[in-house]
């Protein structure tokens, strides 16, 4: 699967995407909901690839319901060639982002 920003967005409509249990426990750490997934997906981008462990990890970075920056890593699951799996979620505080808080 060819993981672009597309990809991404046409997995979510089609519930091919898992949380890990690693960032639902991140993700609840920062008060993040999965309104909040959704929304950075709908509006993000995209903006690195990397590969890790032999499976490609992209770091998108969108808006999260209450249009503050947010950063989503998301990549290939290692059960499931079709499904995406999002590896963590945070906010952008580091200004290698285009949007920082």
């Amino acid at each position: 699967m060819k993981l672009t920003t597309f990809s991404v967005r046409k997995a979510l409509i089609n519930n091919q995407i898992v949380l890990t249990k690693f960032s639902q426990v991140k993700m609840q750490e920062r008060g993040y909901s999965k309104n909040d997934l959704i929304k950075c997906i709908w509006t993000g981008e995209i903006i690195d690839i990397r590969v890790h462990a032999g499976k490609l990890r992209g770091v998108m970075e969108g808006l999260d319901a209450h249009n503050n920056p947010i950063v989503c890593v998301i990549g290939e699951s290692e059960q499931d060639s079709g499904h995406l799996k999002v590896f963590n979620l945070f906010p952008q505080i580091l200004e290698n982002y285009k949007r920082v808080i």
